[in-house]
């Protein structure tokens, strides 16, 4: 039986075998060392030996040349890089970046459920690798958690991309399922052919297991498995686990869709409702009340209005009560209006000579009148009074007409002249 611990310190071209790492149904993975360019690098070998030549490990090697080819082209943050592709007499082998991590397997080992927002971080980097390979036309065939790698800073590596696995599903006489069937979509389990959705099924999988702890399928035997997988829909994740966001058991629900065209079509479709789903919601806009509208400006205007209102019927009032005598009629005029672009109340001008009362004009307010526009009408008279005053000491050391008694200025009219 083939120990792949006695090949450590065996070098294969230029590069020497150094730790081994795993085993997969496709070949081994050693960490290696590049005795040329000096440095560490992951090396996966598959055996040219005859024990390794049935039908899958002949179509493995024939696919492993064509995907290293295909998964080279890709250059990814979120992707295992790709260097080279080489054969000896006894391997065929992929050099690959060496990466220090643990996989999402090891993670879920440890802690059976992550909390939506870390799974949520581990997701978006996934369909952000996978949104580039469906650039380039590559399909992976199979993301499970053993194929994501999670580095010390939180980095997540897809890995094995189409060079894990051959593309397409093999059953052999036994009905065992060549690869690992868990997370495989019902058309690739079903043989027929895959795009990138197939990928995306595989996604939401792995997403339901993160979130709940439990595969979405399970079955005895492969048979039953992929019935399950064709057939039957998975328990709700929000039944195993109740703090799933509706939004977030959407997303699983729609990537674990049966029908290809009803499922995501895109990687970046995807990432997008996975970004929006823990978006925080912007702030509703506070309704603007009937009381915020009638404290605000309205309410300057209005006590302006107000208060211009009653200084016009309070001079005209004035100027009503006090008695004409005879032949000397007095003609009123009104004071002109303030201007209407002042929002707050000001001090009542001045009347002008012209608006005096007439001499010997008794004055005084209305019983009806309140105390304030008494002392308003009398302000008011006062400032008149000492305007017209000094008016007249500016033109003229005469005794103004305006303040002359009747007799003497005959029918003129205070502030009329007469031609």
């Amino acid at each position: 039986m083939f120990n792949p611990g006695n090949l450590i310190g065996k070098e294969i071209d230029q590069f020497r075998l150094e730790e081994f790492i795993g085993q997969g149904a496709m070949g081994m993975v050693y960490k290696a060392k590049d005795t040329i360019l000096n440095r560490v690098v992951a090396l996966k070998l598959i055996s040219k030996k005859v024990e390794f030549t049935t039908p899958a490990m002949a179509e493995a090697r024939k696919r492993l040349i064509q995907e290293a080819q295909a998964a080279g082209r890709l250059s990814h943050p979120n992707i295992v890089t790709i260097h080279s592709y080489g054969e000896t007499d006894e391997f065929q082998y992929i050099c690959m970046e060496y990466i220090t991590g643990r996989t999402l397997a090891e993670v879920l080992n440890e802690a059976k459920v992550l909390a939506v927002e870390e799974a949520v971080a581990i997701f978006d980097q996934i369909l952000q690798a996978l949104e580039m390979s469906s650039q380039e036309q590559i399909v992976h065939r199979d993301i499970k958690p053993t194929n994501i790698m999670i580095m010390g800073d939180k980095r997540v590596k897809v890995m094995d991309f189409g060079i894990a696995k051959i593309p397409s599903l093999s059953i052999t006489t036994t009905g065992t399922v060549l690869g690992t069937p868990y997370y495989m979509s019902p058309e690739q389990i079903s043989g027929q052919k895959v795009d990138i959705r197939s990928d995306l099924f595989s996604v939401g999988a792995v997403f339901y297991q993160v979130l709940t702890g439990e595969r979405p399928f399970e079955g005895e035997s492969t048979v039953t498995l992929a019935y399950k997988i064709v057939q039957v829909e998975p328990i709700p994740p929000k039944v195993l686990n109740v703090h799933i966001p509706p939004a977030i058991e959407r997303i699983v629900k729609k990537a674990l869709t049966k029908d290809p065209g009803l499922r995501y079509q895109t990687p970046s479709e995807m990432l997008q409702d996975l970004r929006a789903a823990l978006r925080p919601s912007p702030p509703p806009t506070p309704a603007v009340s009937d009381t915020t509208v009638r404290t605000k400006a309205p309410f300057s205007f209005d006590k302006t209005v107000e208060i211009r209102a009653e200084e016009k019927p309070a001079v005209i009032e004035e100027k009503a009560s006090a008695p004409e005598k005879k032949g000397a009629p007095v003609e009123e005029k009104s004071k002109p209006a303030p201007a209407p672009e002042e929002p707050a109340p000001r001090p009542a001008s001045a009347p002008k000579p012209e608006d005096s009362p007439a001499p010997g004009a008794k004055t005084g307010s209305p019983a009806s009148k309140t105390i304030a526009l008494t002392l308003v009408l009398v302000l008011v008279l006062v400032v008149g009074i000492v305007l017209v005053i000094r008016q007249v000491k500016k033109t003229s050391p005469e005794i103004p007409s305006a303040l002359r008694k009747p007799a003497e200025t005959g029918t003129a009219t205070p502030g009329v002249s007469s031609n």
